[in-house]
Parts: structure tokens; sequence; C-alpha cells
């Protein structure tokens, strides 16, 4: 098997650095879903992608060589980027490489200079400047050490019913409060490029893909051992036994995605031809509130993260919502509450102090092959951008 370090996307993607991003209409994968593409497209039926079985996947290292025979009917693309492909080296720091890997390169160095240069007076500028030398204030965030994850775990502890879960998401903002297990996320309208619209979706499964919660590919068994390692560290630090927290609030986690997984599309089935059909379903608000049930899908968008009300919502997955349904009571609350610790102990590691944001790079490092940290203008520069 390949070794995830030998990723090599030539122009398709650009790694993001760490968890913190901003709400897109495309998503761009990080090196670890990337890797994970791969992996799991290589398991299907055990391929070999440098022989060309069943094709030739010239974006991954060490696919192509000199000897390997172009024909621009067979694949255009090899054929006009062969010598560019081979021209490229991958680095310790960075999975991937090629043109828009270079841009990207260009951009964080130019994002660079602006922040190292005096301070903006407009209001949202200088609010991006000030984030980006918070992230870099070393010694404050030392000083706070694990205080903001253990206070918000703390506020997950006290939570006593499905009532009192509902009204902690819907009366913190949302960057007071763990993520719920559902999201809304603003696009662009596919009917109309000029109007924004909100696509009501599953939040991201721990594994990334929900087939890996019925069949545990090899790359998904790394994940999670990647994670469990990394939950078991920072809520160590937290004053939890590695018994509570990397086995029991890590499986209760696992279990509650297990839930909720069939009936979450795999990443195989979101390639198919009919998906992006299926992912434009447009509800009317009155259907929204039919298909939330006891969720409080509107409450938190509206409530909580100050959207105002529309008419028109997408919605891509409703089968999720109503297992979600299924599964929101008070006899899976531990569950419930295990998985919101966890993935708040995950997503929020690397905005901690330094020994678990180390910790978290170690952990995405496993995944896809990297070694080094990002230089802390590249990694503030990530979180803010």
């Amino acid at each position: 098997m390949k070794k995830i370090s030998s990723l090599l996307a030539c122009t398709l993607f650009v790694s993001s650095l760490g968890l913190a991003a901003c709400a897109s209409d495309v998503h761009v994968p990080s090196s670890a879903e990337l890797a994970q593409g791969i992996m799991q497209a290589s398991q299907a039926s055990e391929p070999d992608y440098t022989t060309g079985t069943p094709w030739l996947a010239c974006d991954i290292d060490g696919t192509v060589s000199a000897t390997t025979p172009t024909n621009p009917k067979d694949d255009f693309g090899l054929s006009v980027n062969k010598d560019a492909l081979l021209s490229l080296k991958l680095s310790d720091s960075r999975p991937t490489a090629g043109l828009v890997n270079d841009l990207g390169e260009q951009e964080d160095k130019d994002l660079k200079k602006i922040f190292h240069e005096a301070s903006p007076q407009s209001h949202d500028a200088k609010l991006a400047y000030d984030l980006f030398w918070l992230l870099e204030d070393w010694d404050g965030r030392n000083a706070l050490g694990i205080k903001p994850l253990k206070d918000r775990i703390g506020e997950i502890d006290t939570i006593g019913s499905i009532d009192e879960l509902n009204t902690y998401f819907t009366t913190l903002p949302p960057e007071e409060r763990a993520g719920a297990p559902w999201r809304g996320v603003p696009s662009t309208d596919p009917s109309d490029s000029t109007r924004r619209i909100i696509s009501f979706e599953n939040a991201k499964l721990l594994l990334g893909d929900s087939a890996e919660y019925e069949t545990r590919s090899d790359f998904g068994a790394m994940t999670e051992d990647a994670y469990r390692t990394l939950v078991k560290k920072i809520l160590g630090k937290a004053g939890y036994s590695e018994q509570e927290a990397a086995n029991e609030k890590f499986d209760n986690c696992l279990a509650f995605d297990k839930l909720l997984a069939p009936a979450i599309c795999s990443r195989d089935e979101r390639q198919s031809p009919d998906y992006l059909s299926r992912a434009s379903r447009r509800y009317t608000r009155s259907e929204v509130e039919n298909m939330q049930g006891k969720l409080p899908v509107l409450a938190v968008l509206e409530q909580s993260e100050g959207y105002p009300a529309c008419d028109s919502y997408l919605v891509a997955e409703p089968e999720f919502f109503a297992k979600l349904n299924e599964v929101y009571t008070d006899e899976n609350l531990g569950l419930l509450k295990d998985y919101l610790i966890v993935n708040s102990t995950i997503n929020s590691a690397d905005l901690l102090d330094r020994e678990c944001y180390e910790w978290f790079y170690e952990a995405m490092g496993s995944l896809d092959g990297t070694s080094e940290l990002p230089d802390d203008d590249a990694y503030a520069v990530g979180a803010v951008n």
C-alpha cells in the first residue's frame, strides 16, 4: 500500500490549515480528506494505479515515470502535463505540489506581508488583523492553557435533558458552544447565482465517510487511531482518566455517528450522477418546519447564528434529519453529550496552548504524511483566511 506521503495532487487541490475555516460555496478538501478519498478508492477493488488498473492516477506521486507511455486519445491531461508532473517534488510540510499549490503559497506570502504591516483602520480588516496576532500570541495562549475547552465541556456536562440541549444550542452564539449534529451552510442558489441560500446538511462524521461505519478501511482505522490518541492526550490534560477520555467518550462519539451513518450518503454515493440534483432539493419554510421535528434547526439558524428567516432552503439529505429525530432522545443524551465533547476537543485542539497545537498537527501528520509544523505565520493566515 502506498504511503499517504506519496500523494501528489498537481493542479486539483489546495491543503487547508487547521479546522477553523470560513463557510464557502466550494469545499476545499484538507490533505487528510484527499488522502482518505484516494485510499478508499484504492481499496474498493484492489487496483494498482501505477499500472492503470482501473486507470492511471497520474496525480499520485510515483505513478508516472519517464518511460510511462502517453496518448492524448487515452489521457489528454497526462499527455500535456507529463513533463510538469515529473518535475514536481513533495516537501515534508506539504503533501501537495503544482500550479494551484504554488499560487496558494504565493497568496500566503502576500497575506503574511499584509499582517506584518501597520494595523488597519477599517473595522473588518482590523478584526482579521487582531485575530492573526491573537493566534500568534503563544504566551497568552499558554497562560490560558486548556481552560477554554474545560469551560465548554463543563457547560455540556451540566445538560440534563434534550430540552436543555436545545436551549444550549439556541441561546449561545456558535463561537461559545459546541456544534450541533447538523449545520446550515450558506451557499449560492443553484437556480440563481445572484442570490444566496441556506443548505441544511449533516455535520461531518468523525471518520469522514459514512461507509467507514459499516466496513472500516485501512485509512478509516488510521483516522480513528489518530483522533483517539489526540482526544486521549487533550482530555487527559483536562483531568479525565485515560479510560474515560480515550475509550468511553470516544467510543460513545463513534456510537452516535454509527446511529446516523446509514442515513448519510457515502463518498461513493456522492459521486453518482443524480446526487447533485438530490442535493439541490428546495424546501419551503413550512416544509423545513415539518422536517426538523423535535430538532431546533430553524431556531439555531435564526436565534443563535443570526440568519434572517427565509422562504426557501436546500436540504441535501432529508433522510438524515428523519434518522436524527429518531435518535435525538433523552435515552441517547449521554452519547450526544460525548459526541459534542469529542468533536469540540478535536475542533479546538489547534486553537489551545502550544502543546495541544502540536498534538493536533502530529495527528494530522499521521494522516497526510507531513512531518513538520506550519510556521506560525502560515498557521495564522490559514486560520484567518
